[in-house]
Parts: C-alpha cells; sequence; structure tokens
C-alpha cells in the first residue's frame, strides 16, 4: 500500500502546474490540475492535495518543484511554513533546474515544457 503522494509544481509567474503521483505507481497520475499563482490559487492547491489523502488514505506528502527565483520561493515558503496539511507529514523540496534538464535527458522523458 502506498503512504506518500508525490506533488510535482510547475511554476510560472501566472499559474501552477500540478501533478500527483501515488508511491509505487509512477506511471499514473491521481489528478493534475492549474490553479493560478496568487494566494487563492494556493489555498486551493491546499484543499485539492488534502481531499487527495483523504481519498487515497495516504499519510505522507512530498513537493518538489524546480527552483524559478522568487515565484518558486514564495510558493515554497508557503507550503513548507504557512499551510497547514495536517495531520499529514509533509516535506517541501526545490531543484536546480539543471538536474531536472539532466534527470529527464537521462531517462529519456522528452514531454513538451508546459506552458503558462
Amino acid at each position: 500500500m502506498s503512504h506518500i503522494l508525490f506533488v510535482g509544481i510547475d511554476v510560472s509567474s501566472k499559474n501552477n502546474v500540478v501533478c500527483c503521483l501515488p508511491e509505487g505507481d509512477t506511471a499514473k497520475s491521481i489528478s493534475r490540475f492549474t490553479v493560478p499563482n496568487d494566494e487563492p490559487g494556493v489555498l486551493a492547491l491546499q484543499e485539492r492535495i488534502l481531499a487527495l489523502m483523504q481519498k487515497h488514505h495516504l499519510s505522507h506528502i512530498r513537493f518538489g518543484l524546480e527552483a524559478t527565483g522568487c515565484y518558486s520561493s514564495h510558493l515554497a515558503r508557503y507550503l513548507e511554513s504557512v499551510l497547514s496539511f495536517a495531520p499529514y507529514e509533509h516535506s517541501v523540496y526545490v531543484f536546480n533546474p539543471s538536474l531536472i534538464k539532466a534527470f529527464k535527458k537521462t531517462h529519456f522523458l522528452d514531454a513538451p515544457k508546459t506552458t503558462g
């Protein structure tokens, strides 16, 4: 049984594109959605993540986003320190864009970059 929800967020100035994958079944997302990159959008993201956690009986959330200057740093801080995901344990990881690019190249992930 999976326990972790991996939440990948592609951050841009206007929107956050979110993909949610349960532990162990990385080929099949359980949710994909876009929210505005503002406070109401982040609150909507929180609500949707909490609903997924409850629906799929998960216990841990791992957020991952690419470092995109002020857009990702503000979102990361909000996810880590402002929003509550109780009773679920959560962590936020911000990745260097060069690591993301190398990972995609190594794993033949040729999907087009999202726009927004």
